[in-house]
């Protein structure tokens, strides 16, 4: 009898204790079985941890003593962990019953796949699954903006194919261990300094310079209701999308790629700032504290880009050939 690999799903979770059970029964329902399902909580104070402790008393539980956010805590759990495959799971995403055994076939077709991201598709506002996409991993845009393949298109077959992406998004992939113990940084598999948006990308990105696959599989099929824990208008949250987007281009792109797509970004940001001058002027004010904040980062910001572009071996054309002349 062939002995299957073990998997780590990670659950963090943040006040949504409504949509935990729903993410719970999706993992105890996959028909893969090899799998240790473990939930971390960042300090929630709407009785998670006591739901999930009452109703899943088998379920290990870390609680974290404040919130420390995605990327720390998601570290803390890959390093309690041996399992040749780490899956981070979102609370507010469920998963149909085939989804990892979906993502473990693809990780599995070539020893270089470092990474897989599933097809998420979003739940509507009753609660439903719809036809429409959320992610089918994540784009390179000319416009260094973050872009989810697919995003609120309707699924009308346009990505059925197993192919190259050039990173997942955080919501529910699947991570080879021994390529996040090879793109770490002083120990830390995403970085710490992002506390949430970004991470996602930038270790994405890390992985690609040292040579790992990121591959889509349209047979792994998931349900996200997006912005579960905050959500995309927290005036917070605004802020670190700006400030990550800038320190995530300083860690990982190369001078000479920004400038030929100089136009690009220059343009997005452009017309970015005159919509949002019109609709909300408080987002135009979230954006410049975020620029402000990346360039208070700097200093330790650039130390990790010479580590980042010392370690490198994909070539820059390997990089370039994930870009896509879109801005958003």
């Amino acid at each position: 009898m062939i002995e299957l690999p073990t998997i780590t799903v990670g659950i963090l979770n943040w006040n949504s204790r409504e949509m935990l059970a729903q993410c719970l029964e999706s993992v105890r329902r996959q028909t893969y079985p090899a799998i240790n399902l473990r939930f971390y909580d960042n300090a929630s104070t709407d009785n998670s941890v006591e739901f999930v402790r009452a109703h899943y008393p088998n379920i290990p539980v870390c609680v974290f003593p404040e919130n420390l956010g995605y990327s720390r805590a998601h570290n803390h759990a890959i390093r309690e962990t041996a399992d040749l495959f780490y899956m981070p799971l979102n609370p507010d995403l469920f998963l149909s019953p085939t989804y990892v055994a979906m993502m473990v076939q693809a990780i599995q077709a070539h020893p270089r796949v470092g990474a897989v991201a599933g097809k998420l598709l979003l739940l509507g506002q009753d609660g439903r699954p719809t036809r429409r996409f959320y992610s089918t991993g994540h784009l390179l845009a000319r416009s260094r903006a973050p872009a989810n393949r697919g995003h609120k298109q309707d699924d009308t077959g346009q990505y059925e194919q197993v192919e190259q992406i050039f990173a997942a998004n955080g919501a529910a992939p699947l991570f080879r261990r021994e390529m996040l113990d090879d793109v770490a940084l002083d120990g830390d598999y995403f970085c710490e300094d992002f506390f949430l948006y970004g991470d996602d990308q930038d270790l994405g990105w890390r992985a690609r310079l040292r040579g790992w696959e990121c591959w889509y599989t349209p047979h792994a099929v998931g349900y996200h209701v997006g912005f579960g824990s905050g959500g995309i208008r927290s005036f917070r949250v605004q802020v670190q999308f700006t400030r990550n987007r800038y320190l995530t281009l300083v860690r990982n792109d190369r001078l000479r790629d920004v400038l030929v797509d100089l136009p690009y970004i220059l343009l997005y940001e452009l017309i970015q700032q005159t919509y949002w001058l019109v609709r909300s002027p408080r987002r135009v004010l979230a954006h410049w504290l975020g620029l402000l904040e990346a360039v208070r980062a700097l200093p330790y910001t650039l130390k990790a880009r010479r580590q980042i572009q010392q370690r490198r071996v994909a070539p820059s054309q390997a990089i370039r050939l994930f870009v896509v002349s879109r801005l958003w």
